[in-house]
């Protein structure tokens, strides 16, 4: 058990985050395309457009709202966006290669990134179950990139997408944030550790404080 935990701790660990654009907001909506882009160490990305239709035909849906955003959005992603043809059993087929291929044929551990994880994770792992697949991660692989960004400076996290609204190139920016981001975090483990245990310090003497003056109301005349 000791070894192989020790060889677990070995292995390089390939952070991949993923990027969507959907025509919804929560799990079981549409997907229109797929980016992902490696923070470290492998270098390939993913990227694919899908048949929207395809999608509804599985059971996923849309919202008046987000169609009503993409309408406002510039054309060149818009068309990019819409323009898929690929049907969602072939995409998700594809996405499955892509990450089987860097944990098993190159031997990485994974982890998935999503902004946040129940938006980009919890759409793809809905859109997974729609078709009777299992998603090539398990729930001890998902990370939450937007909270990592409220953990780290801000100025480790200012690289914007060439193309806004384009998952690839969404995705690329976000693993460019994160790459830093995880390289803040391995040089200040201890105070970060401290400043959360901190916080919570600070809360839970708030919230005594607050009982405190609560017990000090004087009663209401009868």
């Amino acid at each position: 058990m000791i070894q192989a935990q020790a060889q677990a701790q070995q292995t390089p660990t390939a952070n991949l985050v993923i990027d969507l654009e959907t025509v919804g907001k929560k799990a079981g909506c549409a997907i229109l395309s797929i980016g992902v882009a490696p923070a470290e160490p492998v270098s390939s990305t993913f990227y694919i457009t899908i048949d929207v239709y395809s999608c509804y035909e599985a059971g996923l849906h849309w919202d008046r709202e987000t169609l009503d955003w993409w309408n406002q959005q510039k054309e060149e992603p818009r068309k990019e966006a819409f323009s898929g043809n690929t049907p969602l059993a072939n995409a998700l087929t594809e996405l499955s290669k892509y990450i089987t291929e860097i944990r098993c044929q190159l031997g990485f551990n994974i982890r998935v990134w999503g902004n946040s994880n129940t938006f980009d994770i919890g759409i793809l792992e809905a859109a997974y179950e729609a078709i009777d697949m299992e998603p090539p991660w398990t729930y001890r692989e998902v990370m939450d990139y937007r909270t990592l960004r409220v953990v780290c400076p801000s100025e480790l996290a200012t690289t914007e997408p060439v193309i806004p609204h384009h998952a690839l190139k969404d995705a690329k920016a976000e693993a460019a944030n994160l790459r830093r981001m995880l390289a803040w975090l391995s040089a200040n483990t201890a105070s970060v550790e401290n400043s959360f245990q901190q916080s919570i310090i600070n809360r839970l003497e708030s919230y005594s404080n607050i009982a405190v003056e609560l017990v000090k109301l004087p009663e209401e005349p009868s």
